[in-house]
């Protein structure tokens, strides 16, 4: 069994996104895969039937006739290493490849990354999120103690506008330092958005009809605001969008619901109209109501944005789609010493 150990230069990196996409690919090519995520144990979690929530999908995901906390590996940072070892060793001669979600390269845990790495003698990919701060120097630096241990890096949710800057300005001086740069992902808004369900959560809202429906993925946003054209121009703008309007508009949310609406987030104290929930009703669209008005919740979803998770089947598929566009898998596979 080959590892892959899967770090990133800070939180939120895109860890889970890679090693679900990078497993599904293995997967795809034949190959038994294997996937774990380490957890330093605090106090903030529960007993010893805690299952992460990544874990949880990879389980949902891959091998749901598998236990969810199969895939998670949780112990005290001083114990985690060995307790990685022993999981990882029941699973030579099942798996042909074990990828690792590991732990970020920032923040008190950077050497326990290191050591996890180490650990299961895994090759190492490095997910460097674009941004300001993503700089050359940082990158190399942070790379240093993986040794021949490295594969390479993946540039990850480089603006459109931006990936020719990216290669020239980051991509070409790694290669220049060192290190092979095996992907530069271009920021998608499949990848950058959250489902219904996570909107209602966050913004701790009611779900006031077709509670079934809240899975769906809003790739855009739109207030129901005041404007010149109709309604229906407006809202025609953008597809599969959330719409966030004042409960007392039903004009406003009929346009929305004879668009490219997949959920309507009602704000303010007067409930929809009659009209309106009946007509969200036959086009199945769930609606929300948070009792707050929308400027209060259009800056409350900027939020819910900001901490989007990875965990939905239609990210799986379109960060395998991507990586099936921007990376060398097979030579990946040969480098790792996978035919």
């Amino acid at each position: 069994m080959i590892s892959l150990y899967i770090t990133s230069l800070r939180p939120a990196g895109g860890k889970t996104a890679f090693a679900a996409g990078l497993a599904k690919l293995f997967h795809d090519a034949g190959k038994k895969v294997g996937l774990l995520k380490p957890v330093v144990a605090g106090p903030e979690l529960p007993g010893n039937g805690y299952v992460d929530p990544d874990a949880a999908f990879f389980q949902k995901a891959f091998s749901p006739e598998e236990p969810a906390n199969a895939f998670n590996v949780i112990a005290p940072s001083d114990k985690l290493k060995e307790a990685l070892q022993k999981v990882s060793s029941t699973l030579q001669g099942k798996k042909d490849v074990l990828i690792v979600e590991g732990i970020n390269l920032a923040g008190p845990h950077q050497q326990l990354s290191i050591e996890l790495a180490r650990a299961v003698g895994a090759r190492v990919i490095m997910v460097a999120r674009y941004s300001k701060d993503t700089s050359v120097e940082r990158v190399v630096q942070a790379c240093a103690p993986l040794n021949g241990t490295l594969l390479g890096v993946i540039i990850n949710a480089v603006p459109a506008a931006r990936v020719s800057r990216a290669r020239e300005d980051l991509a070409a001086p790694l290669e220049k330092a060192g290190l092979k740069v095996l992907s530069i992902v271009p920021e998608d808004r499949v990848l950058c958005s959250v489902s219904v369900a996570d909107l209602a959560e966050g913004l701790k809202g009611k779900v006031l009809i077709n509670q079934d429906r809240l899975d769906a993925i809003a790739e855009n946003f739109m207030l129901g605001a005041m404007t010149l054209e109709s309604g229906k121009t407006y809202f025609n703008r953008k597809p599969n969008k959330v719409a966030i309007i004042r409960g007392e508009r039903p004009d406003m949310m009929l346009a929305a619901l004879h668009t490219s609406t997949i959920g309507i987030i009602a704000t303010g104290d007067v409930p929809p109209s009659d009209q309106a929930m009946l007509e969200a009703e036959v086009k199945k669209v769930p609606v929300v109501a948070v009792p707050r008005d929308t400027a209060a919740v259009a800056a409350e979803v900027e939020k819910v944005l900001a901490g989007a998770r990875f965990r939905h089947e239609k990210k799986l598929e379109r960060v395998t789609e991507i990586l099936g566009r921007t990376l060398d898998f097979k030579a990946l596979a040969k480098e790792m010493g996978l035919n």
